[in-house]
C-alpha cells in the first residue's frame, strides 16, 4: 500500500497513459536492427541507448534519429543505459 503522495501520483499517470492511443517513454536501450543509409557511426547490432520525447517510446520497435543515440559500453547493461536521459 501506497500514501497518496510521490510514487503512487506517478504510478496512476502511468496507468491512465497505458490505455491511450499514444505511445508513452522517453528513454530506451537495446541493439540496432536497421540503420539508414546516411548513418555512419552506428551499425546493426550495436548496443545503444536513446532518448526523446516522442521518440524514444517504451515499444518493441522504435526509430530514433542518429543524433539521440549513444553506443552503450559492454560492461554496462541495457537496464541500466536505458536510464541514460534521467
Amino acid at each position: 500500500m501506497l500514501k497518496e503522495k510521490g510514487l503512487s501520483i506517478s504510478i496512476s499517470r502511468v496507468k491512465s497513459k497505458i490505455t491511450g492511443k499514444y505511445p508513452i517513454g522517453y528513454s530506451a536501450a537495446g541493439v540496432v536492427l536497421e540503420i539508414g543509409k546516411n548513418i555512419k557511426d552506428i551499425k546493426p547490432g550495436d548496443r545503444v541507448a536513446c532518448a526523446g520525447a516522442g521518440i524514444a517510446n517504451h515499444a518493441e520497435f522504435i526509430a530514433v534519429p542518429e543524433n539521440l543515440v549513444v553506443k552503450v559500453p559492454d560492461n554496462l547493461s541495457l537496464k541500466s543505459a536505458s536510464t541514460v536521459a534521467l
